[in-house]
């Protein structure tokens, strides 16, 4: 099935490519306003988008290499701010910037608040529990969620390059104190691996997803669950169940909970009850989707942005799954990275081959086009006048809007 998307992607990507040559929509190429304003090489790949932090009135970029360190580089130069090491292995995909705090999650199920202004922890606990036999393999391979004072923090029994992976692990979802780091509660899941948590706290609950074993004949995807849990105990709500297999993304807002997985399809939720309303196709594989709180859908709610590699960024209204626009990205096998992000005017991106776009949020309209020559793993950053991007080579380039 996967040989398939591939296939069809080929198929789609010569056909669009041969629409485009006949269309009349301007070539830019490389805008001249979008200016290049520093660049650092940090010496190892970076695989996850940039974050962008302002505290003290400083804004600051956060950046974790592929390594054993998070950086906080000035915003205005490149220069570095502040770096944290923690002697072991820090996984990449955890970190993430909640409030004024920089999250991050280390080998050993450790887990550690970091200042957003100096670098230095505010507090740092095991997830491993006290009172019983250490759960092997078990470590936080996901960005957490933070809901009023309490961050939600996903856990794995498997992941790349861990020491121990273990399939047959009941990952937790655990729900520590913004300030103290003391944990309220912890739900044990039935599922090895638990990802992309989302909160809703007008609604006091916090839902997460996972995958887990199963003995079922299963073609395409994987033994999925998504778990509805109350924000203030961990008591379960409701569980869904499908073979949409890992979570890429999962959002909730106004009643509904949309999630992409494994199998690519836009799928929305009744949040209350957790029986599934929609599910649309993406027209291929997806790499997540963004919530885009500054460009509402015209139910309301914030539109969701996708990219998907049959060469399309997607809009889409969370409320029933509908497009609002698609924006066809020129060149073969040339599609929308990672995340998009948006100001509420201009919505913008980067593509496999390096080109960021910039598009009118309301018609998805390209307004400009500028090559980097960047080979970006996810999307890029917006902040204090610039677009902050990440590349496999471990540079970190920062350019300036018109």
């Amino acid at each position: 099935m996967q040989r398939r998307k591939y296939i069809g992607s080929l198929i789609a990507a010569f056909a669009l490519a041969a629409c485009q040559a006949s269309s009349s929509t301007p070539r830019i190429g490389t805008n001249p306003d979008v200016k290049p304003s520093w660049q650092v090489a940090l010496g190892r790949p970076i695989h996850w988008m940039p974050l962008f932090l302002e505290t003290g009135g400083r804004a600051k970029v956060i950046v974790a290499p592929d390594s054993d360190e998070v950086v906080a580089l000035d915003a205005r130069n490149g220069r570095p701010v502040w770096r944290f090491a923690n002697g072991r292995r820090l996984w990449a995909d955890s970190v993430a910037v909640l409030g004024d705090a920089v999250f991050v999650a280390g080998e050993g199920a450790e887990v550690i608040l970091l200042d957003g202004a100096t670098g230095l922890p505010r507090w740092r606990r095991s997830l491993q529990p006290t009172d019983a036999t250490p759960l092997t393999g078990l470590e936080a391979r996901s960005k957490p969620v933070l809901s009023g004072d309490t961050i939600y923090v996903p856990t794995a029994g498997v992941g790349s390059r861990a020491r121990v992976n273990n399939a047959r692990l009941h990952a937790p979802l655990v729900a520590l104190d913004f300030k103290t780091g003391r944990e309220a509660w912890r739900f044990q899941s039935d599922s090895y691996i638990l990802r992309a948590p989302a909160a809703d706290a007008q609604a006091g609950v916090v839902y997460v997803g996972g995958n887990g074993l199963s003995s079922a004949d299963i073609d395409e995807g994987g033994a999925m669950r998504i778990y509805a849990l109350d924000q203030t105990d961990g008591r379960l709500l409701w569980t869904y169940q499908s073979s949409d297999g890992l979570i890429k993304s999962l959002w909730a807002d106004g009643g509904r909970l949309v999630f992409v997985a494994y199998r690519d399809f836009l799928v929305g939720l009744d949040a209350v009850v957790g029986i599934e309303v929609y599910r649309r196709t993406t027209g291929n594989w997806v790499q997540s989707f963004t919530p885009l709180p500054l460009t509402p859908a015209p139910s309301g709610l914030p539109a969701l942005a996708y990219g998907s590699a049959n060469a399309f960024l997607n809009l889409a209204d969370p409320r029933d799954g509908r497009l609002i626009w698609q924006y066809n990205v020129e060149g073969t096998f040339n599609y929308p990275i990672g995340n998009a992000v948006s100001d509420g005017r201009t919505i913008y991106f980067i593509s496999q081959r390096g080109d960021l776009h910039a598009l009118d949020a309301r018609t998805g309209a390209l307004r400009w086009r500028r090559a980097t020559g960047i080979e970006a793993r996810d999307g890029p950053a917006l902040g204090a006048g610039h677009l902050f991007v990440t590349g496999a080579d471990g540079l970190v380039s920062a350019f300036r809007l018109p």
